[in-house]
């Protein structure tokens, strides 16, 4: 399913009433995020779901060209590619990176200029910069924790290297799924921190945990 408006102006959240304009749902209400907003492809569940988990856990990285072209198919619908200074694979820490032998937010983006190398003025590679970020300490499952012991888990969990330079860039960050925000908003922190102008967050699917609509003025 892909997401479709009305949804969260700033997390993307699709609400489950069906009419009305985009804005912003309860969480972000009341949340603020270091990112400016995060928008996905579409819902994670079913077919989508095992796509995804075919590509992460059985190594079924031939899924990631389908995938990445149903991403370059909605990004357009929310930005220019060319207006970011770095597109940056949220990045998994070198021993995980060891174990799975690839980083599937990296394959995804990757596969984006695959896609385009033969359309006229496609997607730049050298917007590609994975060198920007970098995971400085391993990290437990996020399965399973709420947002708050996602946000506890992953402190300081990424760093800009030493002599990387992001100071005044716009920046999209890009993943296979959003599920509370928790990892994204840690690395949009860590880049505003080190200089970054802006940070997005595009991601192939969202989880729709906390579904939202509006009824009597109220967000539920």
């Amino acid at each position: 399913m892909l997401i479709q408006s009305p949804q969260c102006t700033c997390c993307g959240q699709m609400f489950a009433g069906r009419e009305g304009p985009d804005h912003l749902c309860g969480a972000c209400s009341r949340h603020i995020w270091q990112f400016g907003r995060a928008r996905a492809a579409a819902v994670f569940a079913e077919s989508l779901a095992a796509l995804v988990h075919h590509l992460k856990y059985s190594c079924r990285t031939g899924l990631a060209r389908p995938l990445g072209r149903l991403m370059l198919t909605r990004l357009r619908e929310y930005w220019n590619p060319d207006d970011f200074d770095a597109l940056v694979p949220i990045p998994l820490h070198p021993r995980r990176l060891r174990e799975r032998g690839f980083n599937q937010s990296a394959l995804l983006l990757r596969s984006w200029v695959k896609i385009e190398a033969k359309v006229p003025a496609g997607l730049n590679e050298r917007l590609i910069m994975p060198g920007l970020l970098e995971r400085r300490k391993p990290t437990t499952s996020q399965t399973g924790l709420g947002r708050r012991e996602r946000g506890a888990n992953l402190k300081n969990a990424f760093r800009v290297p030493r002599g990387t330079t992001v100071a005044g860039f716009k920046v999209l960050l890009v993943d296979d799924v959003f599920t509370t925000g928790a990892t994204a908003n840690e690395c949009a922190r860590t880049l505003l921190k080190a200089g970054a102008r802006s940070v997005d967050v595009f991601t192939l699917a969202r989880t729709q945990m906390e579904y939202g609509t509006r009824k009597h003025g109220k967000t539920i």
